[in-house]
């Protein structure tokens, strides 16, 4: 006999219809009621989050592995570069051990040959020097030769020195005390030697390049030097104020600095340049510049005494020159005539005169190529 239990679990109610739809049957949940219910979540969403997950880590991979791949094409070339530049250098290393060993064995050798040439030419610089001085040895004796010659001769010359500073008043070839009253000292001393620029002075200019440029004066009463004559010619083919002007330019610059010459000026025709020798020796040239209608006259002097008060610090030498430039143009272009004179007093003994004036005849020869080169600047036609 079974159990109200069991009763209860083997008995199931019979279904239920509804009427006016015959003996359809229902199950206990309507078609209406299942559609109100709620659905659940879509797996496609699921899937789709997940496969771009996938892409964007798939991506970064493959941007690390080209960066990477990059990278390390980039070191292999570095490393390429560096293995090219190690075998150059190596190379480089090569050829200079080659070479220094060449050397070293040549080494005692070269040293020799080395010697051996300067030896030949220490001792050509000193066979030049005694050549040199064996010529200006000669040089003297033929100074010592001339200046017999004219203290023997008849017909001594009538040369006198224009500006001297041995018999002029002492004004003549000084400077006052006072830096105040220069100008005007200069000014005087300028006009007083331009005064010396007589037909008589005229007659001494050469005419041409031909002729020595240097004569000897001896004094009246003996047969010592007085004094140097020296003569300037040439021609050039170029207006006679622009030849003046630069030789004025050249002795008295405006811009030019020089560490041992100072240059005042007064105007544009008249300077003051002040020279300091490596012997402590300071000297004061004066230069003047007059232009005329058909020539010009360049003058320069040294100042024999500088300081007028006490008379101190005597030049060694006393310098006077005249230069006149001439208009010599004509149908073919400007033309201009140079024709120079300049006297040049040593203060020496007599003892060692024609040495000390061969010397300046020496230094004169050497300005009178400077001035050369000057003028072929100008287009020159003849030249002493």
């Amino acid at each position: 006999m079974l159990s109200d239990d069991a009763m209860t679990t083997l008995w199931t109610p019979p279904p239920q219809t509804t009427p006016g739809f015959g003996d359809v049957t229902f199950s206990p949940m309507t078609d209406g009621e299942a559609s109100l219910s709620p659905r659940p979540p879509l797996v496609v969403d699921a899937t789709q989050k997940q496969t771009a997950q996938m892409s964007e880590r798939e991506e970064k991979l493959r941007k690390d592995r080209l960066r990477k791949k990059e990278s390390k094409e980039k070191a292999l070339a570095e490393l390429d570069a560096l293995k090219r530049t190690k075998d150059e250098l190596e190379a480089q290393l090569a050829g200079l051990k080659q070479r220094k060993r060449k050397t070293s064995a040549n080494h005692m050798s070269d040293e020799s040959e080395w010697k051996k040439v300067a030896l030949v030419e220490r001792r050509r610089l000193h066979e030049a020097h005694a050549e040199t001085q064996r010529l200006f040895d000669e040089l003297v004796f033929e100074v010592d030769k001339g200046v017999l010659y004219r203290s023997l001769a008849w017909n001594m010359t009538r040369s006198q020195m224009l500006m001297d500073h041995r018999c002029d008043p002492f004004a003549l070839h000084s400077l006052p005390a006072n830096p105040a009253d220069h100008a005007a000292a200069l000014q005087r001393l300028g006009a007083h030697q331009q005064s010396k620029f007589t037909p008589d002075l005229v007659a001494k200019l050469p005419d041409s390049a031909t002729g020595s440029p240097f004569s000897i004066v001896l004094d009246e009463c003996s047969d010592a030097i007085s004094f140097l004559e020296m003569f300037k010619y040439g021609f050039v083919k170029s207006d006679f104020r622009a030849v003046a002007r630069c030789f004025f330019q050249m002795y008295a610059p405006h811009n030019a600095v020089r560490s041992n010459r100072t240059v005042t000026f007064w105007g544009d025709n008249m300077a003051l340049a002040v020279y300091d020798d490596f012997r402590g020796q300071t000297t004061h040239m004066l230069y003047t510049l007059q232009i005329f209608d058909r020539h010009a006259l360049w003058t320069y002097r040294n100042i024999v005494y500088h300081d007028a008060a006490t008379g101190s610090e005597m030049a060694p030498s006393n310098v006077g020159g005249w230069f006149v430039f001439e208009d010599k143009s004509d149908g073919d272009g400007p033309k201009c005539a140079v024709r120079g004179y300049t006297q040049f007093y040593l203060h020496t003994p007599a003892a060692v005169a024609s040495h000390e004036y061969t010397k300046a005849m020496n230094n004169s020869t050497q300005v009178n190529a400077r001035m050369n080169d000057v003028l072929r600047q100008f287009g020159a036609v003849a030249l002493n």
